[in-house]
């Protein structure tokens, strides 16, 4: 799995972070000091449905998953439920931006 270079960057600042309900992935599941899922073994679950094969999944929200499509090479906000597409972006931190906004993130 080739993880995109924006996120790469983003490890490199926070190894995940949660905020009000937002969770960006750590590389490994971590407990302490609040459970975090680990990017690499909450995709290994979601690949196990082929249609989900497509998507690197980076983080949620309670109504929204953050993932990279790689069929488009877009990074896309997707139903948390359905993974029916709701808004695609070109960089990760545009697509950041909507969630914390639609979401009310920061509010």
């Amino acid at each position: 799995m080739r993880l995109p270079d924006d996120y790469i960057s983003l490890l490199k600042l926070s190894d995940g972070f949660s905020v009000n309900g937002l969770n960006l992935y750590s590389s490994n599941t971590q407990d302490e000091p609040y459970y975090l899922p680990g990017l690499i073994e909450t995709n290994l679950l979601f690949w196990q449905e082929t249609e989900l094969k497509k998507y690197i999944a980076f983080g949620e929200e309670n109504s929204y998953r953050l993932v990279f499509a790689t069929d488009k090479q877009k990074y896309v906000c997707v139903d948390r439920v359905t993974w029916e597409p709701i808004q695609e972006f070109n960089e990760l931190f545009e697509l950041l931006n909507f969630v914390l906004v639609e979401a009310c993130i920061l509010e």
